[in-house]
């Protein structure tokens, strides 16, 4: 489960099935649109929600990270994704 949270109260709950965080430190981010949230899981994989519907995920990106997934950023032009694991492997994602 990933909490939004703006100014100390809950915005929204996103969710799904096999989605947990591998680490305190793990962050959910948006893209430059705010309609999409992306967060790294603790089994390796990237977990995307439309903000419009939070209770399934829009698309998992998996297969490529074998350590939990600590750090996912958007491209600020292109809806690329850029993931980095505890193993210190980084993933882009092209046009997700």
């Amino acid at each position: 489960m990933c909490i939004l949270t703006l100014l100390f109260f809950t915005v929204c709950l996103f969710r799904a099935d096999g989605f947990k965080v591998g680490c305190d430190w793990t962050r959910a981010v948006f893209n430059l649109e705010y309609d999409h949230v992306a967060v790294g899981s603790s089994e390796g994989s990237v977990f995307i929600w439309a903000v419009a519907n939070p209770e399934k995920p829009l698309v998992v990106l998996k297969n490529e990270h074998s350590a939990p997934v600590t750090a996912v950023s958007w491209h600020q032009f292109t809806n690329n994704v850029a993931s980095v694991d505890r193993s210190r492997r980084a993933v882009v994602w092209a046009d997700v």
